[in-house]
């Protein structure tokens, strides 16, 4: 009897091993979900910077110039109409080695004037040699009580 579970058990995972489910279950892959009017913030944007730019600190530019001590970044600013650059993470702290083990300490947010759409200045920083990444923020939306998920 000992063998004959043994047995089972062993075998019953090599049946469903080559099994797919239906094409019904899978969902469709959908493109960029960000792009729809709505389903992203309109004024901010995220970058990633690379290992080899200096780091800029957190900055408001209330009079409309950039200045965070490095040109290229500053003149990619002004042309967006950057308002501010926010360190998504924090700097120090009690985890400030694990995140930068991990490159957490590259991520900025740019806030915008809106002057430019964000999909625009998005590929605007994708484009630049000292940006890794450049992505739109999505806009958190809370589900009303009788709207079906």
């Amino acid at each position: 009897m000992k063998n004959v579970l043994i047995l089972f058990v062993v075998l019953l995972p090599l049946c469903f091993c080559g099994v797919r489910p239906s094409a019904g279950v899978l969902r469709p892959e959908t493109g960029d979900s960000l792009s729809g009017p709505g389903y992203s913030a309109e004024d901010r944007f995220r970058i990633r910077l690379a290992d080899t730019v200096a780091l800029p600190e957190e900055r408001r530019f209330p009079s409309g110039g950039a200045d965070t001590g490095t040109a290229w970044l500053d003149r990619a600013l002004d042309s967006v109409g950057a308002v501010g650059l926010v360190r998504v993470f924090a700097g120090g702290g009690r985890f400030a080695e694990r995140r930068r083990r991990y490159g957490l300490h590259l991520w900025y947010e740019v806030h915008t004037d809106g002057s430019m759409p964000v999909g625009q200045c998005v590929r605007l920083f994708g484009s630049l040699p000292g940006v890794t990444a450049a992505e739109r923020l999505a806009r958190a939306k809370l589900a009303e009580s009788g709207e079906k998920r």
